[in-house]
């Protein structure tokens, strides 16, 4: 997960007495990148139907696209200019009995043109392929001689909130054949305090140390895969990142190899928090790093890190973030398992993307435990896609009182908790990679690993246990910290704080399996529920219920009254006095009670002119189902969020009623809405240029018009005049309405010119009845651009012309060369009495609010100005990169209204920014597809 920094101050703090070259630092970084930061823009993942055997990729040699020999399959890779296509997982096989045929359906496919939703939309459609996924992009989530082992509170402080290291190191260290696959950053392998006395960054070759070596590739040949596992080279690890998306200037993101040193630091942080090498008189100790005879040696005795570099360092506004991707994510999951690893440390964020959902189950069948961050959102939300599967082991963080960190994310669907705040481990910057740090970090990300450090104690010890067996042995000794906990976090931290002497302090596996139902699980408040419990195991004679709203029973069958609305968790932890030992099961949002709902509701606008459209929001609670609303006009709805015209003037009252099987309330707004009668002018206006709306003139040559219902400046032509004779061209229109009864009269109207050039001319006609009168004349180069759409408002006032039952206008092109070409659009008359326009302007500039909000895929943004001016209306994502144009113009004064269609573009939030003059306003709005 992203990382919380926990000490103010950025400035390194180099200790007296350390050797040059070595330095423990506290480390600032910016902690405000979104915690999902989109989607790879071009890439993504194809799942091919389990009925087909290999595919074979190979490229056209015509055009260079990537093709598989299936005709309507490789038109869709030519479409989109496929450059690569290739198997996520490698060495996976498709025969019938592989235990990889799941995972060999999986191809990666990187494209060249078209967008990421349409190329995923393609290949989806084809009969040939099951599913496709985007790629996700995360923000990362004995007393030893070591000499700075005491700046390492968290493995033994005097107020017994830690961890109880040097207890749990009189009993077990660490063993060699426990591997810890660390799916992060990177690492940073030669740090000697990780990779031996040798190691170091002039001859990183020389790693030995706690870290995991592959003695087949080491001592095989350069550039041969001698081991068989698909990746060459794969001395130490794997470096499975290859992107192209606002990686960090120096960082190497572009080649997956068998390099996976560590450039962001937070990979190597998380490593040496339960791989460092302890009591080898130099720097820290981990949480399983073994035990040294008390100098550096060239090997370690602890449990090994096999580093996987799935993440790296994002440029998000020039700050630097570590992020993950979801696809490496999964390939190192695949790689960890075919190569050992028991156990998987995930400190980062996560979505169900880029095929990590199979390669986490692969791992996970294939004996192995995967512990993730709950994350550093600081609140209690809901879990991201690894915590939500219930097979993986999410950890919370708690700080030096044993009470939960300030970062901390928590809920009851966290299982376990540790010290992150500031705890120190490895680290590099690589502003500075020729020198050795140690560095306090916090985080969830850092209680992660500790917590895996744990899980590793425990298998070194019980090498015969499975990873059911070790799950439970993590659970069952952990401490109690309730007395800690503010009452915000009691029962969403997990069942408590990691105790690693408690952990390896057993003997025989403890055969309790904790379980238990309830009757009924549902119902409206006061819901009382029967609870039975199902639990197995020997000599069972201890029952400890948590019912979740604060009830607790020992009963062994309890029954328990809930009073109040909402989702609640329930816990039973069964102890055996035989056996000495406790199991526990939760069951996350195991009861739903509801209640009546209180009907709340808001509108927006309340006031304005007829016709007047109110969207309505339901902000009812107690969980609603049905929704009944009148609108006091003779209106009604049963929709959740209700849009209303009032077409009337007057004043109205609104009234909803939610309702639920447990029963209804209403809520009544007298007078809510007032709607004025609307100003006192006619807007008329002729925009597709239908038969009967006018008439065509030509000036005398070879001119052709076009004609469209969609409007020209948002895609298509209307009406054009086109000369291609060198003669002057016309083309006008005829009203439909006497407008002698005012005294003021404007037309507005958008129009491109097309080929004219610097200095000719194109004007706008009046007819008064008798003879045609220039009204406005317009100049190429000085009025208007070629080629872009140009918005103009022109007054004709009664004052000074003349108006007749039937007033026509007509747009004339410059005589004095060929092939000059205007196109028109939205022509719109308004007729008004001057005294009633005025009253009307608004008083000043505004951007509203995107409506609806979220949307998907349109939705419409309207802008107030108080006078005529040019706008500017444009869209950008949150990397700051403009995704659309919504206006670009001259606009009269008035509300206008845009509509969007992001159907081109992936979920998330945008930024849409208004500028007319000097005004600036920038909003918010959330594409959910």
């Amino acid at each position: 997960m992203k990382r919380v920094i926990l000490l103010a101050a950025c400035a390194l703090l180099l200790l007296s007495g350390m050797a040059f070259g070595q330095k423990v630092v506290k480390v600032d970084r910016p902690t405000d990148i979104p915690s999902f930061i989109g989607y790879v823009p071009d890439a993504f993942i194809v799942v091919f139907k389990s009925n087909l055997r290999t595919i074979t990729p190979q490229r056209s040699a015509a055009d260079g696209v990537i093709e598989i020999g299936e005709p309507a399959f490789d038109a869709i890779s030519h479409r989109f200019a496929v450059a690569d296509i290739h198997k996520q997982f490698p060495g996976t096989s498709d025969e019938p009995l592989s235990k990889t045929r799941e995972l060999a359906r999986y191809h990666k496919v990187k494209i060249n043109a078209g967008t990421l939703d349409e190329a995923m939309a393609a290949y989806a459609d084809h009969p040939m392929v099951d599913h496709v996924e985007p790629i996700g992009i995360h923000a990362m989530y004995a007393t030893p001689n070591d000499g700075y082992y005491s700046y390492q509170w968290h493995l033994n402080q005097a107020n017994d909130h830690d961890i109880d290291a040097p207890e749990a190191w009189n009993i077990e260290t660490g063993s060699t054949s426990v591997v810890v696959a660390i799916l992060d950053s990177g690492t940073r392998y030669y740090h000697p305090d990780l990779g031996g006395i040798n190691a170091s960054s002039s001859n990183p070759g020389a790693s030995r140390g706690n870290m995991w070596i592959n003695n087949a590739e080491l001592n095989g040949t350069t550039g041969v895969d001698d081991d068989a596992n698909g990746y060459v080279d794969d001395w130490i690890g794997y470096d499975f990142v290859v992107s192209t998306t606002s990686c960090w200037s120096g960082e190497d993101c572009n080649t997956a190899d068998n390099d996976p040193r560590d450039f962001n630091g937070h990979g190597t942080h998380t490593a040496g928090i339960f791989g460092m090498i302890t009591n080898d008189n130099y720097g820290m100790a981990g949480v399983a790093g073994g035990w040294s005879n008390g100098t550096q040696g060239v090997y370690g005795n602890g449990v090994k890190i096999m580093p996987l570099r799935m993440g790296y360092s994002y440029n998000y506004l020039g700050q630097e973030y570590g992020v993950v991707l979801m696809d490496a994510a999964a390939q190192a999951f695949y790689y960890a398992a075919n190569n050992g690893a028991q156990i998987a440390s995930c400190s980062w964020g996560s979505s169900n993307s880029g095929g990590i959902a199979a390669a986490a189950t692969y791992f996970i069948n294939n004996g192995g435990l995967i512990f993730v961050a709950a994350g550093n959102d600081g609140a209690e939300v809901a879990p991201s896609y690894l915590s939500s599967r219930g097979d993986c082991i999410d950890v919370g963080a708690t700080d030096e009182n044993d009470n939960g960190a300030s970062f901390t994310t928590y809920g009851t669907w966290v299982d376990i908790s540790a010290p992150g705040n500031n705890i120190y481990s490895t680290y590099h910057d690589h502003t500075d990679p020729t020198v050795n740090y140690w560095a306090a970090l916090g985080g969830t990300s850092m209680a992660t690993p500790m917590v895996a450090g744990v899980g590793a104690l425990i298998w070194s010890k019980n090498p015969t246990w499975t990873a059911a067996q070790v799950k439970d042995q993590l659970y069952a000794s952990a401490d109690n910290i309730d007395a800690y906990l503010s009452a915000k976090y009691i029962g969403k931290m997990g069942v408590g704080r990691i105790n690693a002497y408690n952990a390896v302090n057993t003997g025989a596996p403890c055969d309790l399996v904790a379980n238990f139902s309830g009757t009924p699980v549902t119902g409206c408040a006061p819901l009382n529920v029967s609870f039975t419990n199902l639990s197995t195991g020997t000599g069972i004679d201890g029952w400890a219920w948590t019912f979740g709203d604060g009830g607790t029973s020992t009963a062994q069958n309890p029954s328990h009254s809930y009073a109040a609305a909402g989702t609640y968790s329930v816990s039973l932890t069964v102890s055996s006095s035989s056996q000495g030992c406790n199991a526990t099961t939760t069951k996350t949002g195991y009861i739903t009670v509801q209640a009546v709902p209180v009907a709340q509701f808001v509108g927006t606008p309340t006031s304005g002119t007829a016709p007047l459209t109110v969207n309505f929001t339901n902000q009812s609670t107690g969980g609603a189902t049905s929704w009944s609303w009148n609108f006091g006009d003779g209106g009604t709805a049963t929709t959740q969020n209700p849009s209303h015209v009032y077409s009337t003037a007057g004043t109205y009252t609104v009234t909803l009623t939610a309702s639920n099987a447990c029963g209804s309330d209403g809520e009544t707004k007298t007078g809510y809405i007032t709607v004025t009668a609307p100003p006192a002018y006619t807007v008329i206006t002729f925009d597709n240029f239908e038969t009967g709306m006018g008439t065509y003139t030509d000036g005398g040559g070879d001119m052709t018009r076009t004609r469209s219902t969609t409007y020209a400046h948002q895609g298509s032509y209307s009406a054009g005049i086109q000369d291609n004779s060198g003669t002057a061209s016309s083309f006008y229109t005829t009203t439909v309405r006497n407008v002698s009864a005012y005294t003021n009269m404007e037309v507005t109207f958008w129009f491109k010119a097309v080929s004219m050039e610097t200095g000719e001319d194109f004007w706008l006609q009046y007819y008064n009845g008798t003879t045609w009168q220039t009204v406005a004349t317009f100049r190429a180069g000085t009025e208007f651009t070629n080629n872009v759409f140009t918005q103009k408002t022109v007054s004709i006032p009664k004052s000074t012309y003349t108006y007749p039952t039937g007033a026509r206008i007509r747009f004339m092109c410059d005589a004095s060369d060929n092939n000059d070409d205007v196109y028109i659009d939205e022509i719109e008359w308004r007729g008004y009495n001057a005294a009633a326009k005025v009253a009307t302007l608004p008083e000043g500039f505004a951007l509203n609010q995107n409506y609806p909000n979220p949307f998907n895929p349109t939705t419409t943004i309207s802008f107030t100005l108080p006078a005529a001016g040019e706008v500017r209306l444009e869209v950008f994502n949150v990397l700051g990169q403009q995704v659309a144009v919504l206006a670009d113009g001259q606009y009269g004064a008035g509300t206008h209204h845009v509509t969007w269609d992001a159907s081109g573009v992936s979920t998330g939030v945008y930024l849409y920014r208004l500028q007319a003059g000097e005004f600036r306003e920038t909003k918010k709005m959330l594409l959910v597809k």
